[in-house]
């Protein structure tokens, strides 16, 4: 799909940016800040140092006040943990014990209208108490507070923690 760049003037009118204003931002991006934006296939993209993230959400970038934001179903929220924070902080709370990529995250709006990072990683885990094995396991991370948020299990995952609980 086509992507066009488009700024907001200061009485709010949206203007399409043309060539030169396109390159000048993409260097001050590349030279201001280590988060890139880019377009995907079927959304945007955003960077910080090796963490890529997907998203279906608009991106909104304010290279004035260096923010990012994006627009929900609740309004404009902005992206105050970036994705490599949002990481780190799902290993640290021992939601995951690993990433399986930096390519694994994704922006998404929850249900509750909140801004969260869905990552995929894995768990280390000891079934029937004897065998150590690793499974798959996506947490949220809110892209607004950067806490591990909670999430609905289904009975595949009651019956696993059952099975093979999780072990440090």
């Amino acid at each position: 799909t086509d992507t066009t760049l488009v700024a907001e003037t200061q009485v709010g009118r949206e203007i399409a940016l043309n060539d030169r204003e396109v390159e000048r931002i993409k260097t001050t991006l590349t030279h201001g800040t280590d988060l890139k934006v880019t377009s995907t296939s079927d959304g945007f993209g955003f960077s910080k140092g090796v963490v890529n993230v997907e998203t279906k959400l608009p991106l909104l970038l304010d290279l004035k006040n260096n923010t990012l934001t994006t627009e929900v179903s609740t309004g404009i929220k902005s992206v105050s943990i970036l994705p490599d924070t949002a990481i780190d902080n799902a290993l640290v709370a021992s939601a995951l014990d690993g990433v399986n990529s930096r390519d694994s995250v994704v922006m998404v709006e929850r249900e509750d209208g909140k801004l969260a990072y869905r990552i995929s990683g894995d768990v280390n885990r000891k079934l029937f108490g004897l065998f150590r094995t690793k499974t798959g396991k996506t947490v949220e991370v809110s892209a607004e507070s950067g806490r591990v948020l909670p999430m609905d299990k289904n009975l595949g995952d009651i019956i696993l923690d059952w099975l093979a609980p999780k072990v440090d």
